[in-house]
This record gives C-alpha cells, sequence and structure tokens, in this order.
C-alpha cells in the first residue's frame, strides 16, 4: 500500500519505537474565503516607546477540496488535513482512500513530534 502525504509537511509515524516520515506529496485543502468582520487593537512595547498595532478579524467560510490529484493511485491511499477530510466528505468524494492523523505525540514544549496511527472521522 502506497501512503501519499497530501498535507504541507513532513507527517512522522511513531509505532514500537521506530519512526517513519512521509514527505509532502502535493496539498489537499478547503478552498477558504475569509470576510472582514472586526479588527483588534492592541499596543506594542517597543523599549522606551510603545505604539498601536491592528490585527484584522476575519470570518472564514470553507469550500470545495483544491489540489485533489486527478488520477487515483488503486494501490495508494491519501493523507489530509482534518478540514480537507470534511471538505472532501461534503463535497461527494468517495472517502476509502482518505484518512486523517490519528493519535498525536508531542515534546515537552507540546510541539508534535509525530503520531501513532491513522483514522477516519
Amino acid at each position: 500500500m502506497n501512503i501519499h502525504n497530501m498535507t504541507p509537511h513532513a507527517i512522522d509515524f511513531v509505532i514500537d519505537g521506530v519512526k517513519v516520515s512521509f514527505p509532502s506529496e502535493g496539498v489537499i485543502r478547503a478552498a477558504q474565503k475569509d470576510e472582514q468582520v472586526d479588527e483588534v487593537v492592541t499596543d506594542l512595547n517597543l523599549g522606551n516607546s510603545s505604539a498601536g498595532f491592528t490585527i484584522p478579524v476575519f470570518k472564514s467560510t470553507f469550500g470545495a477540496p483544491e489540489g485533489v490529484p486527478e488520477e487515483i493511485d488503486p494501490n495508494g491511499i491519501y493523507v489530509v488535513s482534518m478540514l480537507a477530510f470534511q471538505s472532501l466528505k461534503a463535497t461527494g468524494y468517495n472517502m476509502d482512500k482518505y484518512y486523517i492523523v490519528s493519535g498525536t505525540i508531542r515534546d515537552e514544549q507540546g510541539k508534535i513530534v509525530g503520531c501513532k496511527g491513522l483514522a477516519k472521522a
């Protein structure tokens, strides 16, 4: 079985103490549309002075998947993000070949360093 990583980063599986990495082969993502709905104004402390800093707040909506390969590997599966998985499912794709990661493993600082397996959502 071929595993195709369709996330923007490598996926590291840690199983029985062995780490196996799958590099990204492309990205399947949900189309995103942003509409600014507000802003947050904050002060930045710049040492001897401060300055206002405005951060826009958006309402994001997500639609159809983008980046789906035209030809699907008959001997493969595709690992995607949860958002991409939901987009594929909502738009009627056959979900037999699509998976998300499961059992994330984090280091002492909380950074994700791997996962324990795959899941269906």
